[in-house]
């Protein structure tokens, strides 16, 4: 989010002490507001988000636990970081909203490991084969691009 120029970062954590913990450790790099609740966006705060990164495992979630508020702007990209199951109440949330593209945990994965290939061994990873490996036949990944 740095290197992305982000500046204004929403934290909404299950334990408001961790959220007070994590804002401390960044608050050189990011001016983070601390919601207490994800209802908070429905009059607290001025501005919604553009870009919105799940990390709650997905089976402690609910649709209705994303308000639409969220994802009021026009355009932005959803990111769960759970990847089990790929699609995500959050996810599932995100793409009933036109405009906003969508990345499921286990494509976040995959970016990682073509990289620490590419890193380790020094050689381009073999795309296909590790999709090939992680998937079922026949499935398709949805990508950013």
């Amino acid at each position: 989010m740095y290197k992305s120029g982000i500046k204004d970062i929403y934290l909404w954590n299950r334990t408001y002490s961790t959220a007070q913990e994590v804002a401390k450790s960044f608050d050189s790099l990011f001016h983070i507001e601390i919601i207490k609740s994800l209802d908070d966006f429905n009059d607290t705060f001025l501005s919604t988000p553009d870009v919105i990164i799940g990390t709650i495992p997905a089976e402690y979630t609910l649709a209705t636990d994303f308000p639409s508020r969220l994802f009021e702007k026009p355009f932005g990209i959803t990111i769960d970081m759970s990847y089990k199951p790929r699609d995500t109440p959050l996810l599932i949330t995100a793409r009933q909203h036109p405009g906003w593209r969508t990345a499921a945990g286990v494509e976040v994965l995959l970016e990682q490991a073509y990289h620490q290939f590419k890193m380790w061994l020094g050689l381009d990873a073999p795309k296909q084969a590790m999709c090939d490996a992680l998937f079922e036949q026949g499935e398709k990944l949805v990508r950013l691009s």
